[in-house]
């Protein structure tokens, strides 16, 4: 299996290209077009500011309503933690939201957001591990991915910002400002696309992270790919379609979605004899909980 060391970064223009409402199109440019901004204190405080955003929306699904469900999704998300090179400086936290999208993404600082349609999508525990452990990898880096991606947002709400009036400083525009323009944020960061590349680098990240620390099976993210392939034309998977992101319009783009299937059944032959554990029935116990 190949090293972790992430050595492109991610093509602004293709960022900015894919923030478009058709996600349509990859480029590449030069690297050093990229200068990243967030610290990760700023990325802290920035989730801790969505996270009151988000949780005040009327279909955020609260763990007093639902605890044997966030029960459930702390443990996952605390293994996913422990296994990350940032474990004490962000606030792994899972949020939940009832949506018929299906979706889940990263906020700044750790906090996990999926949907009430992609927790039933998914069928068992060693899928959600493996849909969490995956995302865990855009926010941890040495130089974060998710810094480049807030970087773009930032910009994309400057002119915004100085409409309203609210200074010169961006990030604190963005932490005191409308909930309004969080709102915006949040909005950006649920349909963020990556590079092949890097999804191909974090299903490398997942599979050794399931071989080398866990017993669950190492076959969660080819099982979704294999449901999602089966389902009604025209049924939108947002997670999948955003990772890569030129899967869904191109089939002869860099690690396309057959090619994901394939690369993933390679990477799950390095896990043991022992991986074969998929929580099934505890998840569907818990899922059934669910409006």
């Amino acid at each position: 299996m190949r090293g972790y060391k992430f050595t492109t970064k991610i093509p602004l223009i293709y960022i900015l290209i894919l923030f478009s409402v058709f996600h349509n199109s990859c480029r590449d440019v030069n690297p050093d077009e990229i200068n990243p901004t967030m610290t990760v204190q700023n990325e802290r405080e920035l989730g801790d500011r969505l996270y009151e955003v988000v949780t005040a929306q009327s279909n955020y699904l609260s763990p007093n309503d639902y605890p044997q469900l966030y029960g459930y999704l702390t443990t996952v998300t605390s293994m996913v933690k422990t296994q990350t090179k940032i474990i004490n400086e962000f606030d792994w936290e899972p949020i939940v939201l009832e949506d018929n999208e299906l979706n889940a993404y990263m906020l700044p600082g750790g906090k996990f957001v999926i949907t009430s349609e992609m927790l039933k999508f998914i069928e068992s525990g060693h899928q959600l591990f493996s849909l969490m452990a995956h995302d865990s990898y855009y926010v941890d880096r040495e130089n974060q991915n998710s810094r480049y991606n807030l970087s773009i947002i930032m910009e994309k709400l400057k002119d915004k910002v100085n409409e309203e009036g609210y200074g010169t400083s961006i990030f604190i525009d963005m932490i005191n400002g409308s909930d309004v323009m969080l709102n915006e944020v949040l909005g950006y960061l649920s349909k963020m696309s990556y590079n092949a590349e890097l999804v191909f680098e974090a299903d490398e990240y997942t599979s050794q992270m399931i071989c080398e620390n866990f017993l669950f099976s190492p076959q969660g993210t080819q099982e979704i790919l294999f449901k999602a392939a089966n389902q009604a034309q025209g049924y939108k998977i947002n997670w999948l379609e955003n990772r890569p992101p030129c899967q869904a319009v191109d089939a002869t783009a860099p690690y396309s979605f057959n090619d994901r299937k394939n690369t993933l059944n390679d990477l799950a032959a390095y896990c043991g004899d022992n991986n074969v554990v998929t929580n099934q029935t505890q998840y569907i116990d818990v899922i059934s909980t669910l409006p």
